[in-house]
């Protein structure tokens, strides 16, 4: 799944149609073949001291190379059944619009029915005396 977007494949199960259609022009991949004697060198003991290795001819002196993963061939016989219900996805969308609907008109009407609260927020005093309020 990781490797997708490298080969641009598509995840979605509906495209997996399409794949039968690329198999003929799909090419065998070609395996290298690993040398026994690689695997010995690696179990020598010490890693650092290569003193004895010899280069070949168009060796680079790096020794860990990155390597770009490979498609894996698709060819699979048995596919399985979607176990979704594309009918019972779409009852259950309908429903959650429905719901949020309904909890919407709920929550506005609970706003209107609480009981109007004034606010109790102080009055700011100024020196001058503005905002206050008069008795005579």
């Amino acid at each position: 799944m990781q490797s997708r977007p490298i080969f641009n494949k598509s995840t979605r199960f509906e495209d997996m149609r399409n794949v039968d259609d690329d198999r003929v022009f799909r090419r065998p991949t070609v395996r290298r073949p690993v040398s026994s004697t690689a695997g010995m060198e690696a179990r020598d003991g010490d890693l650092d001291l290569d003193v004895s290795r010899e280069k070949r001819p168009g060796q680079s002196s790096a020794r860990q190379h990155a390597s770009r993963p490979e498609a894996t061939p698709m060819d699979f016989y048995v596919r399985p059944q979607s176990k979704i219900d594309p009918d019972e996805v779409r009852a259950r969308a309908k429903q959650v619009i429905q719901d949020q609907r309904r909890m919407k008109m709920n929550k506005k009407l609970q706003q209107l029915k609480a009981p109007k609260k004034k606010q109790m927020q102080a009055t700011k005093l100024s020196v001058e005396g503005r905002g206050m309020l008069k008795y005579l």
